[in-house]
């Protein structure tokens, strides 16, 4: 699984304790340090995006009606600044609007980013 794999939701997980709807992004490679992984990052923020204020989502997944969505991005290690900007203008010009969250974690050291 990797994020440019930009036609796939990766991983779709409720959350028992929030109740939120996880969309979760996983990516395998590392980030480069050149942008490599810009433009599959934000074909894959379109994706997710367009799944979840498109109906899709709930068409799918009934239960998903009435909860609160958050993207989760998993990577194998921390954002670099250049993908930090471009995550930062997601969240701002797309996902608070939608009322949707946004978590990064790095795969192995359990910690929320």
């Amino acid at each position: 699984m990797a994020v440019c794999d930009r036609e796939m939701i990766d991983i779709v997980a409720f959350d028992p304790f929030s109740q939120e709807v996880l969309l979760v992004m996983v990516e395998d490679r590392p980030w480069g340090s050149e942008g490599e992984r810009l433009f599959d990052l934000q074909e894959k923020f379109s994706l997710y995006f367009g799944y979840a204020i498109g109906g899709q989502l709930r068409e799918q997944y009934p239960q998903a009606i009435g909860r609160a969505i958050r993207f989760e991005l998993r990577s194998i290690e921390p954002l670099g600044p250049r993908e930090r900007e471009l995550v930062n203008l997601v969240l701002k010009n797309h996902l608070e609007p939608a009322g949707i969250q946004f978590s990064a974690r790095v795969l192995g050291d359990g910690k929320v980013h």
